[in-house]
This record gives structure tokens, sequence and C-alpha cells, in this order.
């Protein structure tokens, strides 16, 4: 089933979304590694949804997957820095591990010796639930699952996002 012109109209920003999407502009104070967005590309989670409608109404071909939607668009401009690099491109001499926040103890590999890459690429997860839609998460780069999280994550989703955190890296500013 696609995704409708309705379904796109009726995403709405909760107050723990606008908290969690804060970490990915360019502009937050919060120091967490991740992806971030340019400031003149979008200032905030709500400016940032209105670009998004605008950008999904164009190509409603995103396809729900049970009760899950990954939405990419690829821009014509630079919307931002993707902060992943694959384990296998860097010296593994210069990552390390760290917990990713106080939430979520699982340690990501993280390295501050390369630059991030510019990236026009936005990623959206939607999930489904009795027929309303609630924006998981919004993020510039390449699409990456959660980190694993025992706490949230069933045994075979934490195994497969961890096939995936094994072999990728946070850029850290310097």
């Amino acid at each position: 089933m696609k995704i409708t012109k309705q379904e796109v109209e009726s995403l709405s920003l909760t107050d723990e979304l606008n908290a969690h999407l804060s970490r990915h502009f360019a502009n937050c104070a919060d120091d967490i590694a991740g992806s971030k967005f340019f400031a003149h590309f979008a200032k905030s989670g709500k400016n940032l949804l209105e670009i998004i409608k605008c950008e999904v109404c164009k190509d409603l071909s995103y396809t729900w997957n049970k009760n899950r939607c990954e939405v990419s668009i690829f821009f014509d401009k630079k919307i931002g820095f993707d902060s992943l690099i694959k384990l296998s491109e860097i010296d593994k001499e210069l990552v390390y591990l760290e917990p990713r926040d106080e939430s979520n103890s699982y340690e990501v590999k993280k390295t501050m010796a390369y630059e991030p890459m510019e990236t026009n690429q936005l990623n959206m997860i939607l999930l489904k639930n009795n027929e309303k839609i609630k924006i998981l998460t919004i993020f510039p780069g390449i699409l990456a699952p959660p980190i694993p999280n025992k706490q949230y994550h069933t045994e075979n989703e934490f195994a497969e996002f961890d096939t995936f955190w094994k072999d990728h890296v946070f850029i850290e500013e310097y």
C-alpha cells in the first residue's frame, strides 16, 4: 500500500519528537554525535516538516511495509552532514567506543579523525498504529536503523540493528 496525500498532510510533531529532532540541527548545543541539517536548509522541526510535506507530496510512491514506511528524499542541493562512515573505510585504530547517551548503554563506534560528508539525502521513518501515523525520526544522510536498545527492541530487532552498527562509525566534530 502506498502512502497517501492525506497521510502526509496528517503528519505532525510531538514535543518528544521535537526534542529528538533538535539533535539533528547544526545549531544544536547538544554534543551527541549524529548527522546534522544545515541551518540554511531548516531551522526547526516545524520548518523541516513543512519542507518534507512539500517534497513527499511530489512523489507518493513510498510504500508501507507492515506498519512502517521509510521515506528517502534526495534534494538538488546539500542539506546537511552525514556523520556515518563504514568501519571498513577508515583506520580502525582511530575508532573508540562510547555509550550512545544516558538512556542507552549501547556502545557506538566514534572517530574524530575524519570530516562528516555533505549530503543531499533526507530520511523520515513513519509508523502506523491503528490508522494513526507517527513520525519516528527524521535525519540527513544514509538510511540507518535505530541504535540497538534492549529496553525498546525485541531480540530479533536488536540483532538486526546491531549488524548495521557493528560496521558503521559516527564521525564526531572536533
